[in-house]
């Protein structure tokens, strides 16, 4: 931080001196603290879960997935309520809200939408 304050190193950005935006980071922070950061093992609980359910095997095998089919699997879930990010490595984002409920809700849509495609001959 002393080579941004002696102005050898140039950081810009949107938020810096807003004054709203870092009582907003601050008090978040301060909420994730509560119960010694208990809401990032709940995090990781349910992603686990999420982890788990999808059964991706590797890295390599995703890799070599097929970016139609995906895309396809993608445009199924969005009707169920589940939204896959568009980009081939579809990253599904969890937070705080989510619930083991919401997730059991994602993997049974996954589940229908893949018999879905099977049926379709998609896969």
């Amino acid at each position: 931080m002393d080579l941004m304050t002696d102005g050898k190193v140039f950081k810009a950005g949107t938020l810096n001196a807003n004054r709203v935006a870092m009582a907003a980071a601050h008090a978040t922070l301060e909420i994730l603290e509560e119960g010694n950061g208990e809401v990032y093992k709940r995090i990781y609980t349910v992603g686990e879960k999420l982890m788990n359910g999808m059964k991706v095997r590797n890295y390599n095998d995703f890799c070599q997935s097929s970016k139609e089919i995906f895309f396809d699997f993608r445009t199924r879930m969005l009707p169920r309520g589940v939204y896959i990010r568009p980009a081939h490595f579809g990253e599904l984002y969890l937070s705080a809200a989510h619930t083991e409920e919401d997730i059991d809700r994602t993997l049974e849509a996954a589940d229908e939408v893949i018999r879905e495609m099977k049926r379709d001959k998609v896969v």
